[in-house]
């Protein structure tokens, strides 16, 4: 593996994990606006309905996976663009 493979492997990495945590806060924070509510529901809490746990779950995963794609996409575009113009 070159030097240069394994620094975009390293670089989408960290900033994949960053990613997550940002969009993580970002949806919460969201959820708690739209909601009124002080947290986002805990799913395995029995006291939270199903419809609310779903409501959570389906939110949190959009956010994440919105973030990681858009995340993703402009490191290839960082990576084309580096040896392109080298």
């Amino acid at each position: 593996m070159s030097s240069d493979t394994l620094f975009w492997k390293i670089y989408a990495g960290l900033a994949g994990a960053v990613t997550t945590l940002v969009a993580q806060k970002a949806v919460s924070l969201l959820w708690r606006t739209v909601t009124g509510d002080d947290e986002p529901p805990v799913s395995e809490d029995l006291e939270v309905s199903t419809g609310k746990a779903l409501s959570w779950m389906v939110a949190s995963g959009i956010g994440v996976a919105a973030s990681q794609l858009l995340v993703s996409r402009a490191i290839r575009r960082q990576q084309l663009n580096r040896s392109v113009s080298h």
